[in-house]
């Protein structure tokens, strides 16, 4: 059963009927302000006082979109500014610009009434900012692939370089707190919140570096403002793994500046203090926790992905802010460690502007398993294993010395699709200098299988990026497989000599001298053999071969080869014997191979001379001559590949001999040319023997013996 309705008393009525009529005036009085400050809003001229506002007008260029007064109403009427899109560039660059979109600015209702734009609390979206490092005369298409056209840099604008020292040393730092108040009083800004801004430092269309995060925080006589990054980008790589936020907070003590930042599985934490008071006294202190070093060869843009190293590090310094840079600093605990080796400082002395002392040892480094990626590393193609880096590092006054060991590592060696690798056991090494030259020492290698005794020396030139080495091995032997891969022969020892000059494009120029006592095989047998070479990046590699005396065995492919050439078969049973082999091969471009003035004196007085060209399909195009001790020779030229190709005889009388003997044609099907037109030869020889004997009958007749008279 419902309860009656309760009446209303008169006190009761006088309370609704006073709230109705101060809801009433509220709504008036907020409807009446909005309509008026919508009246004085699209009177203000809102681009010139923002521009005023920036103070840049003169450089600077405003567009703006849609412009939409706000009014809430809360315990005092708020009055504000929406803004579909506001965008702010440079008129000498349009491309260097600040947008941002959807944008809330409330506004002082008293300031507003009296024609002034001053900022209460200012809402971004969405914000972005755009800064090439080359200026763009005109903005490619957002639909557009093409590049952005940009100006050369040249000696007239480029930056001057300034130490770090001499910034710090001539930066004001009064004169900026000074500006920096002045510049908050006369533009408070309650409060500021980008939702998310990006920053981009354009350096080519493929190539910038940018941050993305979130911004937040207050402005007026103390500022505190904050900024997650969530996303950075060096270059063309994506730094995986980054969360962090610094914060910045100005009060009348001093400014402080903290900065936490996680990379995948480590942390670095940075905390900046600056008094006020004149001297400004300034506290710095950076912790590193486990940093990965991957990420630091992204951030510098180094090939070879660097893994599975992380660094820890601890460095403070404290003193006033003119002598901040020049100050020495306290390091703790600073190393570089993981499954694959690890790095530590034993001493380090300097400042923040100059490294003066330093010693480091490094242990145990499986170069294999730090450097995954080998593609575009020095001699990726040459080692198999880079092998396990111990050593030392010294640093002092400029000067710094490395000593150091590297242990199983390997080198490759292929020939016709097969590999092998030599081990090297132990390469000890130097490596000193200053930063304007550097050497390089090896000395002291020990193979697997195999002996060395020698040093390779090498300057280098960071500045010109240019190197000259000389290499001088009194002896070296390799492991017996690599002889049999390359040589087909028995182990041999080699000494080289040889120096190079080189620089980042490959080696300009180089001479060598390659020889050995005795090369034997069970094929062939090369006393005192000697190759001589020169070449570089300019010019073609040009090699001479010489051999004092030697001997290839019958069963040779080369004997097999050369016999059709002889017409004779009395010297293939014992092969090739020589007392003397000398030839010169220039190295073409395409893998081509050019041979002249070869040639080879055997020992039954014979001897053989060839020139020839070998193209980058491998085929040949030769040209041969045997030449008699009778002073008689055979003229051949040969074309096709190596061992498969076909004979040609260019001596008119080698055509005659074979148009007479047929049977040799069948047995050496290498062999090919037109036979001669007419009589057989065979039948030509006979009748010009005949001619001759007759000829020498007529004249050479028995001389008549007349009798004495009695």
């Amino acid at each position: 059963m419902s309860s009656p309705p309760r009446k209303i008393t008169r006190r009761q009525d006088i309370r609704f009927k006073q709230s109705l009529l101060r809801f009433t005036v509220a709504f008036s009085a907020v409807f009446f302000l909005g309509l008026v400050s919508q009246f004085f809003i699209q009177r203000i001229p809102l681009k010139q006082k923002i521009l005023e506002s920036l103070e840049i007008s003169e450089k600077y260029s405003l567009s703006m979109g849609p412009v939409e007064p706000r009014l809430r109403s809360s315990f005092l009427p708020v009055f504000g500014i929406a803004l579909e899109r506001v965008e702010i560039f440079e008129k000498d660059c349009p491309n260097r610009k600040v947008t941002a979109q959807n944008l809330l600015v409330t506004l002082n209702a008293r300031d507003l009434l009296a024609g002034k734009l001053r900022i209460g609390r200012l809402k971004i979206p969405f914000l972005e900012v755009s800064a090439p490092r080359v200026c763009a005369s005109t903005v490619a298409s957002e639909d557009s692939d093409e590049p952005v056209p940009s100006s050369p840099l040249t000696k007239k604008n480029r930056l001057p370089k300034i130490k770090v020292a001499e910034k710090v040393s001539s930066f004001d730092l009064q004169q900026v707190f000074n500006q920096v108040d002045q510049w908050l009083k006369s533009r408070p800004v309650a409060s500021i919140d980008v939702s998310q801004f990006i920053f981009t430092d354009i350096q080519s269309l493929k190539s910038h570096n940018r941050i993305k995060g979130r911004l937040y925080g207050s402005l007026g006589e103390q500022v505190s403002l904050k900024a997650d990054v969530t996303d950075l980008s060096i270059g063309a790589n994506e730094l995986q793994g980054l969360d962090g936020h610094i914060r910045i907070e100005s009060t009348p003590e001093g400014l402080s500046v903290l900065s936490q930042v996680s990379v995948r599985e480590g942390q670095v934490d940075a905390n900046l203090n600056i008094s006020r008071r004149p001297d400004h006294q300034t506290d710095l202190k950076i912790k590193m926790e486990k940093l990965p070093l991957s990420a630091l060869s992204e951030i510098l843009k180094q090939p070879g992905g660097v893994s599975y190293l992380w660094a820890s590090c601890q460095v403070e310094v404290s003193s006033p802010w003119q002598s901040l840079m020049t100050t020495g600093f306290q390091v703790e605990e600073c190393k570089v460690d993981g499954p694959y080796g690890n790095i530590s400082v034993q001493s380090l002395q300097g400042t923040l502007s100059e490294l003066k002392n330093l010693q480091l040892n490094f242990q145990n480094l499986v170069l294999d398993k730090i450097i995954q990626n080998k593609r575009g590393l020095y001699f990726s193609g040459v080692l198999a294993n880079y092998g396990v880096l111990s050593g030392e590092v010294k640093y002092s006054e400029g000067h710094f010395a490395t000593r150091g060991v590297v242990r199983d590592s390997e080198l490759i060696f292929s020939n016709n699709n097969l590999r092998d690798i030599q081990k090297v056991k132990k390469l000890p090494f130097q490596f000193s200098g200053r930063s304007n030259k550097w050497q390089i020492e090896l000395q002291g290698i020990e193979l697997d299988g195999g002996e060395f005794d020698g040093r390779l020396d090498v300057e280098f030139s960071p500045a010109s990026r240019r190197a000259q080495g000389r290499v001088s091995f009194h002896r070296l032997r390799l492991n017996p497989r690599i002889y049999e891969l390359m040589l087909q022969s028995k182990p041999a020892d080699v000494k080289l000599y040889g120096k190079f000059e080189a620089t980042r494009q490959g080696v300009n120029q180089w001479s060598a001298v390659i020889a050995t006592p005795s090369l034997e095989s069970d094929l062939y047998s090369l006393k005192r053999l000697k190759v001589k070479g020169q070449g570089g990046k300019s010019r073609l590699a040009k090699l001479k071969i010489s051999v004092d005396q030697g001997s290839v065995a019958s069963e040779a492919p080369l004997v097999s080869w050369l016999e059709p050439t002889h017409l004779h078969q009395d010297w293939k049973a014992t092969g090739l014997n020589f007392r003397e082999l000398s030839m010169t091969v220039e190295v073409l471009p395409n893998r081509r191979l050019f041979w002249r003035r070869g040639y080879v004196a055997l020992k039954n007085g014979w001897q053989l001379s060839s020139e020839g060209l070998r193209d980058s399909e491998r085929n040949l195009q030769a040209w041969l001559q045997w030449d008699r001790p009778d002073k008689k020779f055979l003229k051949w030229q040969f074309r096709g590949p190596l061992f498969s190709g076909q004979w040609s005889p260019e001596t008119p009388w080698v055509k005659q001999w074979l148009d007479s003997h047929q049977e040799f044609l069948k047995d050496n099907s290498s062999i090919s040319y037109s036979a001669l037109p007419g009589e057989s030869m065979a039948n030509k020889i006979n009748e010009a023997r005949k001619k001759a004997i007759e000829r020498l009958k007529s004249v050479w007749k028995k001389p008549t013996i007349e009798k004495d008279a009695p």
